[in-house]
């Protein structure tokens, strides 16, 4: 699937700027990452677990970026709801949701519509998944490579 780039501006902007095409393919990728969360959530939970590759699955598919923008953002809707554990509350609040613009109503159509407590299990799950590609990644950015400090450099002759 190709990586659609999350538009970061409200809808009044890109008409304005001739970018209704990318602001519209944005905002149906957050609808199918939307679905794709509630489809694997039905399918990846036996009544009383969460299948721990749940995350994984959306994560591949969509991205960390798009992931956070709607799971972050379906908490922002419902910050009402106290099934939604306080760190994931927290963790919501600090992610800015670009190109809703202050629309209730854009930024309510990719809302998840799962059961809150287990969402609020997905949301954790996924942050888990995303934090620790990341420190993988950190790593492997830091160390050498092991075919470079292994090979031996040698000195030109004078």
């Amino acid at each position: 699937m190709e990586n659609v780039p999350i538009y970061p501006h409200t809808g009044a902007y890109a008409k304005e700027h001739g970018e209704l095409d990318a602001y519209r393919a944005s905002h149906q990728e957050d609808m199918a990452c939307k679905k794709m969360i509630e489809d694997v959530i039905r399918s990846n939970f036996d009544g009383m677990h969460l299948s721990k590759s749940a995350a994984k699955l959306v994560l591949d598919e969509f991205g960390a970026e798009r992931i956070i923008r709607v799971l972050a953002n379906t908490v922002q809707q419902k910050d009402w709801d106290g099934r939604f554990s306080s760190e994931n509350k927290a963790w919501a609040k600090a992610q800015d949701i670009l190109g809703c613009g202050g629309d209730p109503n854009l930024c309510s159509r990719f809302a998840v519509n799962s059961h809150p407590a287990v969402l609020d299990g997905f949301i954790s799950q996924t942050r888990r998944m995303i934090e620790e590609r990341a420190s993988v990644k950190n790593k492997l950015n830091r160390s050498p490579s092991p075919i470079r400090s292994s090979v031996q450099r040698k000195e030109p002759e004078r």
